[in-house]
C-alpha cells in the first residue's frame, strides 16, 4: 500500500492502528521460545508484531489472550523489548 501502512499476515493496516503505547504479548508463545531457543530467557524471547494489532485480542496458536505487559509513550523505552521483558521474565517462566 505505501510508507503509511504495515503488512501484517497478509492484511495492510494504516499506520496509526498499529502503533500503540501499549504492548502485548502471549506468555505461551514466549515461555516456548525461551525452552527451545537454547540462549538466556530473555534473550530468546521474540516479539510478535502480530500482537500490536488492536482487535487481536487472543494468540492465534494458543488460543489464549493476549497480556499488556506495559504502557510507554516514549518509543525507545516501548521497543527495548529484550530489556522491558526481563523484568516480567519469572512471571512469564512460571505461568503468573
Amino acid at each position: 500500500m505505501g510508507p503509511r501502512s504495515f503488512l501484517r499476515n497478509g492484511q495492510y493496516f494504516p499506520r496509526p492502528v498499529v502503533r500503540t503505547p501499549s504492548t502485548r504479548i502471549c506468555p505461551d508463545c514466549l515461555r516456548q521460545d525461551a525452552r527451545i531457543s537454547g540462549l538466556p530467557h530473555q534473550i530468546g524471547m521474540a516479539f510478535r508484531s502480530d500482537w500490536q494489532v488492536p482487535f487481536l485480542r487472543a494468540c492465534p496458536r494458543h488460543n489464549r489472550a493476549l497480556v499488556e505487559v506495559w504502557t510507554d509513550s516514549d518509543r525507545t523505552r516501548r521497543h527495548d523489548f529484550a530489556t522491558r521483558i526481563g523484568l516480567v521474565m519469572p512471571q512469564i517462566m512460571t505461568g503468573d
